[in-house]
This record gives C-alpha cells, structure tokens and sequence, in this order.
C-alpha cells in the first residue's frame, strides 16, 4: 500500500494493522500522541482500509489546526449524555422523557465514548424493535445528540450515528381513537363525581369545557389567565403554556410555536362558564388550584383518566381538540382560518388533525355503493 504521513502498517495474527499515530502537544507543552487503529480484516480491501485511515487522519490534522485537540479523555456515554442537558439547555419535562429513553441503554453507560462503534449503535436499536417507531426514533436521536456534544468537546471525531439505519418496529400498533364516544356532559359529569375537592373538579371541568368550545392545547388552558379574557369584546389572548424550562418543573412560558400566539372570538355559549369561573377562582390564572397553584397537563390528565375510568368513559382530553378541528373541517370552513384557530404552524398538520369521524367515513361508503 502507499505510504501516509502518519500511518504505518503492522502485520499481525489478525492481518494488516494501519496505526494512525499524530503527534501534538498538551496544555503543558508535552509532546503527545493520539492514535487510532485500522484492521484491514474489518474491510472488504485493503485499499478501503487505507481510504478510511487517511480520511480519519486528515478530520484529526484539520481540527488539530483549527480548533487545538485536548488529550484523549476517557469519557463514558453517561457522562455525554449528562452533557446533552446542558448543551442543548433542554427543559425538565423533556429531561425526564429522555431520561426514560436512556435506561434503553443501560448496557452502554460506562463504555468509553470514544469506544462505541456504529455496529453497537445499530444493534442497540435493533433490541428494541419490538418497541413502538416513536421509541426507537427518540433513542437514535439520543445517541446523535451525545455524540454530538462528544464531537463539541473533543472526545471524538467523527460520528457513527451517520453509518446506522434506524430499524422498523415490528410493533403492531394500532391507533388510539380521537374520535368521542361521549358528549362532554358526560365528562363533565364524571369530574364533578370524583375527587375529593369539589373546588378543583369544578375548575377542570371549566378547563375542559373552554377546550371544547375553543380548540386548545390543555397546556393552553391550563395557563390562561384573567387578563387573556376580554368579555366585553369577546374575545381570549393565547400566547403561553404551561410546561417546564431547563430550571423549573412547572411554569407558564411561551407557546408551543409562533403561529400558536393568537386570538381567538369567544363563543357566546362559553362566556357563563367563564364568568363563573373568574368569580370562584382567587388567582390570577383561570384554572389554578385551590392553593393557587400550577398544575402540569400531566397531573390533570392523570386526574381526568381517573375519573373516566371510574365512569367506564373513553375519554383523553386532546379528543375535544380533534373533534374542535374536524367540526370546522366538515361544516366547511377554509383550511387557512381553521390553521390560525388551531394554532398550527403549517396546514399539512391542520389537515392531519382533522380526521374524520367513522359517522362520515360509513356515509361517504354508502353513497358510492
């Protein structure tokens, strides 16, 4: 093979070895080495071998003199992913799904960073094949984002997420029903039965029944405040949510996206339940607990499934939000004016949230047959 600046070959058991050895110096002004080794057996030719030892060789010498190369650091997946947090300055809800997602990796944690192949990356993916698409999606994103922030500090040159297929699921999944079975007095009627505040039951049930009336995104609700409602004008501001940032757990902050500030007429059905409501509640923010405290759409969703199960009623709150959109959708109203009232940031999503119901879809069969 042509000889390289830098790399040399050794014979051994296994075949040819091509060593990558760069010599640099250390924040002491030590002369070190950072090397890396090829196995020409790993290749289909030696020449491919050689090809994937120059390019490595020529990344290394590039950043070498373009950004300095610390010391190899015996840096583990862990310690990159703790990393990710605050590279990407994730909020602490996202924190704590990805946090779910990592324990998929278990078997990796303590394994050098700098060891990890794209063959293990593949494999880690295929084990969890029997897991739903969005879970195996959310654990390659994992490991591009640690090998990412590894890539940021030096710890690794090249990223071996670009080498992987992410898999099928081989999960059968069948879509959760948005379609309601219920009216919403049903819903109503299960959160005032259940619980042992009659104060809270009463304020989800206003919350549930201003996403009816209005189409928003529980987040949406939860954090209207007094001042979002204009009675006399008739009209409600939306332009925050309630979520977490990357140092609270709960908070109001902004809106899911830009096209999800607006605002939107208030129906004359809703205005009642809104003045009862800012007339029993203390806080500043409509649906707030008896304390006055922030509730996650987490909590009152747990809350909620509580009490439709007591009921025996199929029921998630983001039904009345699809059933919102698709009542605009087939009484016909234009696409753009349903996006802006779904706070949508493009149509194809608008299009894809109004589904139609299996009232329409036998209709529509027995008029063709």
């Amino acid at each position: 093979m042509k000889k390289e600046k830098y790399i040399t070959e050794k014979v051994g058991k296994t075949g040819i070895t091509l060593e990558v050895k760069i010599p640099y110096r250390n924040d002491y002004g030590e002369r070190k080495y950072h090397s890396k080794s090829f196995n020409t057996s790993d290749y289909t030719t030696n020449a491919e071998a050689m090809r994937n030892a120059v390019n490595y060789r020529n990344k290394y010498l590039y950043q070498l003199k373009e950004f300095g190369i610390a010391e190899n650091k015996k840096v583990n997946v862990s310690e990159c992913y703790e990393l990710t947090k605050k590279f990407y300055g994730f909020a602490k809800e996202t924190q704590r799904k990805h946090d779910i997602r990592f324990h998929y990796l278990a078997k990796y944690h303590n394994r050098p960073i700098n060891k990890i192949t794209a063959f293990q990356i593949q494999m880690s993916l295929q084990e969890i094949s029997d897991k739903s698409q969005g879970v195996i999606n959310s654990v390659y994103t994992l490991w591009k984002q640690i090998f990412h922030v590894a890539i940021a500090n030096n710890y690794v040159m090249l990223d071996p997420t670009l080498k992987v297929t992410v898999p099928r699921s081989r999960k059968i999944s069948v879509p959760k029903p948005v379609e309601m079975e219920c009216t919403l007095d049903d819903v109503v009627n299960a959160v005032m039965n259940y619980g042992n505040s009659e104060f809270n039951s009463r304020i989800i049930s206003y919350a549930l029944i201003t996403m009816y009336y209005l189409g928003l995104r529980p987040s949406e609700a939860y954090a209207l405040a007094k001042e979002d409602i204009d009675l006399e004008r008739r009209m409600v501001i939306i332009s925050k949510a309630i979520g977490s940032t990357p140092d609270k757990q709960v908070t109001v902050k902004n809106t899911k996206n830009l096209n999800s500030v607006r605002i939107l007429p208030l129906p004359d059905e809703l205005i009642p339940y809104l003045k009862d409501c800012m007339g029993v509640q203390s806080s500043e923010y409509l649906f707030a607990t008896e304390s006055g405290q922030f509730i996650t759409s987490r909590k009152y969703s747990n809350f909620i499934h509580n009490a439709m199960v007591k009921a025996n009623i199929n029921f998630r709150p983001y039904m009345l939000r699809h059933l919102f959109s698709t009542k605009l959708v087939t009484a016909n109203t234009d696409i753009r004016t349903v996006q802006e009232l779904m706070g949508h940031k493009n149509i194809n999503m608008t299009v894809n949230y109004a589904r139609s119901s299996d009232k329409l879809k036998r209709e529509a069969i027995n008029r063709i047959v």
